[in-house]
């Protein structure tokens, strides 16, 4: 439910006025929406034919077209319900959409005859009773590269608690970071031998050398440091070891890896650019989906990726690690990134990474680390190179978004998502257009209009391979009561839409705008406790986002690893509260 109010006083604009004088007039003050991408786990079936779009603005033919569809002799017309353009409809009026919500198959995978043969058993089981069988045991055929930095840096320690586990530790009261890593992964690996033990899992690690461990069933393979500078020749290496070195899935494997895991030892420099770029080239050989886990202490000072502190060589920087993850993004390789809290790893130039392909980036305390691997390991990846496209009517525009987001005269909004899990989510704050627009709008009676469409258009590739389309398409009904629009206001999409919006502003150097953009949103909430409450939960972006604010002494500097990491968390999660490291 959407509420329309008056700017100056409330209440309802004179009679005088005209009808888009007096919508122009109402302010939709709490029109926010979510979209939940886990829903893209459950597909159902798949709509046959292919989806219909409109010409003038690119939406689908939808459940509520039917009703603006005219006749004109043989021919049959739609009449866009968003933007009026008149479009020659050669849809069979049996494909026409039944429901709001629907998947097409954009590059179906298995050849005709395939098809055709599971239809017609599909057919025969709904007509013949047969015995339940049990179910299948599903295969994981993911991979998880531990891309592990073992240089120097990694062997300065902290104090440690009578409590922690002594495997791997040489002090009783002490631990290094080298060694909360290894305790991490032992404790992964463990846990992935009993839930899932038909994943590979391999090791990268990296200092000055990059060595392939890969399943630990074969020698460790040096890097020849000739590549540092050459991405393909990179890719090309790893491609001719591949199969060899990950041949064994975890519950084969655990023991080798674990071995190889208690030899590592910390020294010299960080070669992460062609750590990070071998081991994308390593997991893209399981299915959409494999993960690459990267757990560092440094910057990056070696090979491609090091991070000079020239303009020019920031740009470079920059220019690789959004290479990297358009490459992992292609593969459906989900990239996340760990650092420790105790060093700064100019996080902001690796954000890319994690942004385009739904990865994490995480600054956690060494002595937290398990939890924090945990987390990156388990969660399940439903879908990769997800993109969604929101279209709203003509009349309507999205507001709070930067520009960088927006077309068609901000009425599209589209967000890259990358790879997305149960929990992946994003929102959006739209309002009317300005009356000077509204005006100029002759093809819409807005005596009668007291709705509008939107359509969601969600791109994505499943794990088996499918390219796909789900479209969403819904009426959202007005209202010029504010009680009963604040009644309806749903605190927790709120709270969502404050720390995705407070990210994307921050994230272009925005900063005022994002402080003033969380004031106004908690203020939506008629409740004081609620108001309150989403401010306290925003706190730790707030902060992180006044020291960058305070500190940053031209635009477009590297962001510190605090506000860089809030801002990618605040983007992929529906749960936003972060604790301040």
């Amino acid at each position: 439910m959407e509420y329309l109010r008056d700017k100056e006083s409330g209440k309802a604009p004179k009679q005088s006025a005209s009808k888009a004088e007096e919508l122009a007039a109402l302010v939709l003050e709490a029109n926010i929406s979510k979209i939940n991408l886990g829903s893209l786990e459950d597909v159902g079936a798949y709509a046959t034919g292919d989806p219909f779009p409109c010409s003038g603005c690119h939406i689908y033919f939808n459940v509520f077209s039917k009703g603006n569809i005219v006749k004109e002799g043989l021919d049959t017309f739609w009449m866009c319900e968003f933007c009026k353009t008149k479009n020659k409809l050669t849809l069979d009026p049996a494909e026409y959409p039944t429901s709001n919500t629907l998947t097409y198959v954009l590059n179906p995978i298995k050849p005709l005859g395939e098809e055709i043969k599971e239809k017609v058993v599909e057919t025969v089981a709904k007509e013949v009773k047969e015995e339940v069988k049990a179910p299948v045991e599903k295969i994981d055929d993911t991979s998880v590269i531990f891309c592990i930095d073992n240089s120097g840096s990694m062997d300065d320690s902290t104090s440690t608690t009578a409590e922690m586990k002594l495997k791997y530790l040489k002090s009783k009261d002490k631990i290094s970071r080298l060694e909360a890593v290894k305790l991490a992964v032992d404790t992964q690996i463990h846990k992935m031998v009993q839930d899932t033990p038909s994943k590979k899992v391999g090791f990268i690690t990296f200092e000055s050398e990059v060595s392939l461990l890969g399943d630990g069933s074969t020698p460790s393979i040096t890097l020849d440091t000739k590549l540092y500078k050459d991405f393909e020749g990179i890719i090309e290496n790893v491609d001719g070891h591949s199969s060899k070195i990950m041949s064994k899935d975890i519950k084969a494997s655990s023991g080798l890896l674990l071995e190889k895991l208690g030899a590592l030892e910390a020294r010299r420099c960080t070669a992460l650019g062609p750590a990070l770029v071998a081991a994308v080239a390593l997991a893209k050989k399981g299915t959409r989906g494999s993960k690459v886990i990267i757990c560092t202490d440094g910057i990056a000072n070696e090979g491609m990726g090091a991070i000079e502190n020239s303009k020019d060589g920031l740009e470079e920087a920059k220019a690789f690690y959004n290479k990297v993850g358009l490459y992992a993004k292609e593969h459906g390789v989900v990239v996340s990134v760990l650092s420790l809290v105790s060093s700064e790893c100019k996080l902001d130039l690796l954000s890319p990474i994690a942004e385009l392909t739904g990865g994490d980036i995480l600054r956690v305390d060494p002595l937290n680390l398990s939890k924090d691997f945990s987390s990156l390991v388990s969660e399940k990846i439903i879908a990769t190179s997800v993109v969604v496209k929101v279209r709203l009517h003509k009349v309507m525009k999205f507001t709070d978004i930067p520009e960088q987001y927006l077309s068609a005269d901000q009425s599209v909004y589209i967000q890259e998502v990358g790879s997305a899990s149960r929990d992946t989510n994003i929102t959006y704050k739209y309002t009317m257009k300005p009356v000077s627009q509204l005006e100029d709008m002759k093809d819409i009676d807005f005596k009668t209009f007291q709705a509008f469409p939107e359509q969601a258009q969600i791109e994505y590739v499943g794990l088996d391979g499918k390219k796909c389309v789900k479209i969403v398409t819904q009426l959202i009904n007005c209202s010029e009561s504010e009680e009963e629009a604040r009644e309806e206001m749903d605190y927790g999409v709120t709270r969502t839409c404050c720390g995705h919006t407070m990210a994307k502003y921050a994230k272009y150097g925005r900063y005022d705008e994002a402080m003033r953009r969380q004031k106004e949103l908690a203020k939506l909430h008629s409740r004081e406790e609620e108001a309150h409450q989403m401010e306290e939960e925003m706190l730790p972006m707030t902060m992180a986002i006044e020291k960058q604010a305070k500190e940053e002494k031209e635009p477009g500097a590297i962001k510190h690893d605090d506000l860089a990491t809030k801002i990618n968390q605040a983007m992929k999660k529906s749960q936003y509260l972060i604790p301040s490291s």
